[in-house]
């Protein structure tokens, strides 16, 4: 009889993982308090809950007799499955304490700092006051964060005392947290690192390119191979690799976000020990050809992994098809250009009213391409190959 796998979401960025736990054989349950998410009609079953309540996540579990715990692509889900495999003694997830280190902001940059791990400077506050004091410290520009949340929310940079003000109010109203994260703002360009650990070292990592729209702090496209040097990529695999060495941390994924200024000096951003959503660890396996969302499963379910070394290297782009203006999404036009579409999911349903061009997504759309400066083309302006009509 199949084993039991609590998926903690249910979006379409759970479904690789949906998908690579029934391969692994699991019964799958996905649970989140949106019954019309796309991937649960994809598990074995569906039930009712937050996965960002801790105690009903906890509660949920034993009622279903889990035998194994997943977090989906969301911080909430992953500081709840370190609970729930803390509280019935399953592997694969970090202690609860050290989950809630990494997944909040402020935590992190302290955790960092510990191990000098380059991170920007940032301080965590609990008031206007406080934070127009650290400012003063700092200097402008600086970026207002709220300290759990991910995906752009609560984000907004400050050019003067002023706009902080209303940047301060804005990530006060995003988060459930009564402190925010200030921290320098720093330019350059935006990459991540998704890494696999197996017994405290990096076994497998993977670095792409990141490429922003209408929205500087949500990520709409990735792109790989990396355009940094291999010499600096080196040097963030090593990186990683120390802070991995200096924190006792579960075999499994360990993802991270940094910026490569002007004068080739890097910074982690963000960091996670879950999925990235939009299908991204699908985006890593097209690419290298390793089981990715299998891998991750499987080390978070507490089977034996080996951890597959990348079979290839395709020019690959994953594409978060966005709007540039309002109005009810109508459909998608494919234009002649260079690339050639792999597969797309569509997660806006036509008819839908488009509110937010910040944050709206269309198409899911991973893309190959026959040379680097083609799909950087493609990535950094998807209108020379897709159009989207509205009414």
């Amino acid at each position: 009889m199949a084993k039991t796998l609590l998926l903690l979401g249910g979006s379409h960025s759970e479904l690789p993982l949906i998908f690579a736990a029934q391969r692994l054989g699991f019964r799958v349950i996905t649970t989140g308090n949106n019954p019309l998410d796309y991937g649960h009609k994809f598990s074995d079953e569906y039930v009712f809950g937050d996965f960002s309540d801790v105690t009903a996540m906890i509660d949920l579990a034993k009622s279903l007799n889990v035998e194994a715990i997943c977090a989906g692509c969301n911080d909430f889900a992953a500081i709840s499955a370190a609970a729930i495999a803390e509280e019935l003694g399953l592997p694969g997830h970090d202690s609860l304490d050290l989950s809630r280190k990494i997944h909040h902001k402020s935590s992190f940059y302290s955790l960092a700092n510990e191990a000098g791990f380059p991170v920007p400077f940032s301080f965590e506050v609990t008031s206007l006051e406080a934070a127009h004091e650290v400012a003063i410290d700092v200097g402008f520009p600086i970026i207002v964060k709220p300290i759990d949340l991910t995906g752009g929310k609560g984000i907004s940079i400050a050019q003067s005392a002023r706009d902080l003000d209303k940047a301060w109010n804005y990530a006060r109203q995003q988060t459930r947290e009564e402190s925010t994260v200030i921290q320098k703002y720093i330019t350059g360009t935006n990459h991540a690192i998704s890494s696999l650990i197996l017994n405290q070292q990096l076994q497998f990592s993977f670095i792409d390119n990141e490429h922003y729209f209408t929205n500087p702090h949500l990520v709409g496209a990735a792109s790989f191979p990396s355009t940094l040097s291999p010499k600096i990529q080196d040097l963030i695999r090593n990186s990683v690799s120390e802070l991995v060495l200096s924190h006792t941390f579960v075999d499994g994924l360990l993802h991270l976000q940094f910026i490569v200024d002007e004068n080739d000096d890097y910074f982690f951003i963000d960091v996670c020990r879950r999925a990235p959503g939009d299908l991204y660890i699908q985006f890593v396996e097209e690419a290298t050809g390793v089981k990715y969302p299998e891998m991750i499963v499987g080390c978070e379910s507490g089977l034996p992994v080996v951890i597959q070394q990348p079979i290839m290297q395709k020019k690959i782009g994953r594409l978060c098809l966005m709007p540039r203006t309002t109005g009810r999404f109508n459909s998608v036009h494919d234009l002649p250009g260079p690339g050639v579409v792999l597969s797309r999911l569509q997660v806006m349903s036509t008819g839908a009213i488009i509110t937010d061009i910040d944050t709206q997504k269309i198409e899911i759309i991973l893309m190959e391409f026959e040379s680097d400066d083609e799909m950087q083309k493609v990535m950094n302006d998807p209108s020379i190959r897709f159009q989207i009509s509205t009414v």
